[in-house]
């Protein structure tokens, strides 16, 4: 750790990862169902905020990196039984640019902002 690193942060960190990665990742997918819900906050704002939770709660860039992808994956998983549920998975996956941008934003944002925080805090 960085002596820069405050300690309560440094202490969160030292311990097991499961509760806190897990408190995390539950309050990002309130983020991301927020963020969707109400059309005054820019749409990706949830998954940025979820990646960054879970980026704060890692020990290393690398696990950072683990975390933002899984997150991001499990916000594409809750979006694609969404789409199942409301019936219209088939025509969405036709439109191909828009869901590769959609599983593309899905994966990179919440990625690129775990590395980000961990590797600034």
């Amino acid at each position: 750790m960085s002596y820069l690193t405050p300690a309560a942060l440094t202490a969160v960190r030292d311990r097991r990862e499961g509760g806190l990665t897990l408190g995390a990742f539950a309050l990002g997918l309130v983020a991301v169902l927020a963020t969707a819900l109400v059309p005054a906050i820019p749409p990706g704002s949830g998954l940025v905020l979820g990646g960054a939770l879970a980026g704060l709660t890692a020990r290393s860039l690398v696990r950072a990196l683990q975390l933002g992808l899984y997150f991001g994956g499990l916000v594409l998983v809750c979006w694609g039984a969404a789409l199942v549920l409301f019936g219209v998975l088939a025509p969405v996956a036709a439109a191909t640019p828009l869901s590769l941008l959609a599983v593309a934003l899905g994966f990179g944002l919440p990625t690129l902002a775990a590395v980000a925080v961990r590797g600034l805090v």
